[in-house]
């Protein structure tokens, strides 16, 4: 190693300081995580060799629910991680990298790959990996969690080339929409950033899907299923969705429908009423709809009886809808009074 470099495990923050805590004393680098404001959708993580880190750099990242988006910039040194992260306590991702500048080699196993500027890949960052890094550097990178059940990306997983990948296409989409996510995050509630990620995540699959020629690989059933669930997230305010009309707007049996879903451990109408609480949940707190009455976001969503919206949240977050909507708006604006 030359002497211009370090040893650093540069994932992304979790954007307060349990980040920090949960890593073992010897991988931690020495971050200062430096929210932008109280309720932030922007972390920003800066190393300086000069006060004794392993590097200088900065990484600035963008909190999308479970999707991260980060900016990286740093000088020249080597990230590896020599142990599988399911020996460490916080959550593991897989990591889509975007080369800006700078050359990167990647090795993984038996794996050797070369990413330089206009090139991407993407790598299981809970495996054991080295990325040296032989000159400063500037990344975008997308980190989504590990046990994400999609088809196109464990597939993308699996079956990424040794060689890094062209930025076009679909990975250009992709791309564009990580930076246009850094840039506009913090105006964002965070409801929005969520469903942000969402997005990302869509075209993400979308761009691996493109660049693999998943379309030959991914079993027949895998593919119906994601198309079932783009359709139920498009349909999901709309309250008379349910397994009959899905089958009829997709022109397929309702028992074909089930058969699709069966090895999900969860049933097609469980995964909907989990997606509506979810999207409720968000509503719930997002400050810009604190005008809005409970009753009037859960029908928003797709429930017709406000008593079967609460007993279902109770049962989902262990928590009323009201409770929970006080305690959020709550805890944030503690926050703000003293920041």
């Amino acid at each position: 190693m030359k002497a211009n470099q370090a040893v650093a495990t540069l994932e992304a923050p979790r954007g307060n300081e349990q980040w920090k805590a949960s890593l073992p004393a010897q991988a931690r680098p020495g971050p200062i995580l430096r929210p932008d404001k109280p309720g932030s959708g922007i972390c920003r993580y800066d190393t300086c060799e000069t006060r004794g880190d392993p590097l200088s750099g900065q990484i600035v990242t963008a909190l999308l629910g479970s999707i991260r988006v980060c900016h990286i910039k740093a000088a020249a040194h080597l990230s590896q991680r020599l142990h599988p992260l399911e020996s460490y306590s916080w959550a593991p991702f897989l990591k889509i990298v975007f080369q800006k500048s700078g050359v990167s080699y990647l090795q993984q196993g038996n794996r050797r790959t070369v990413i330089d500027g206009g090139r991407w890949s993407i790598y299981d960052a809970a495996r054991p990996y080295s990325v040296q890094n032989v000159v400063a550097l500037e990344q975008i990178a997308i980190l989504i969690p590990r046990d994400i059940k999609s088809p196109e990306i464990q597939l993308g997983v699996s079956l990424v080339p040794e060689a890094s990948m062209k930025l076009d296409g679909m990975s250009a989409v992709l791309f564009n929409a990580a930076q246009s996510a850094l840039a506009e995050a913090d105006h964002m509630e965070e409801s929005t950033r969520e469903s942000l990620g969402d997005s990302i995540l869509e075209l993400a699959k979308l761009a691996l899907f493109d660049r693999l020629g998943g379309a030959s690989r991914i079993p027949m059933r895998d593919t119906f299923r994601e198309k079932v669930k783009r359709y139920v997230l498009h349909n999901l305010a709309d309250n008379e969705l349910c397994v009959d009309s899905i089958a009829k707007a997709l022109d397929c049996s309702k028992r074909y429908l089930h058969k699709g879903f069966a090895e999900t451990g969860a049933t097609l109408s469980q995964f909907i009423w989990s997606e509506r609480l979810e999207r409720a949940r968000r509503d719930l707190a997002c400050e810009a709809l604190a005008h809005r009455s409970i009753t009037e976001i859960a029908f928003n969503w797709g429930f017709v009886n406000s008593a079967h919206f609460s007993r279902r949240f109770h049962h989902r977050y262990g928590i009323s809808p009201r409770d929970y909507r006080k305690r959020i708006l709550s805890d944030r604006k503690q926050a703000a009074l003293v920041n």
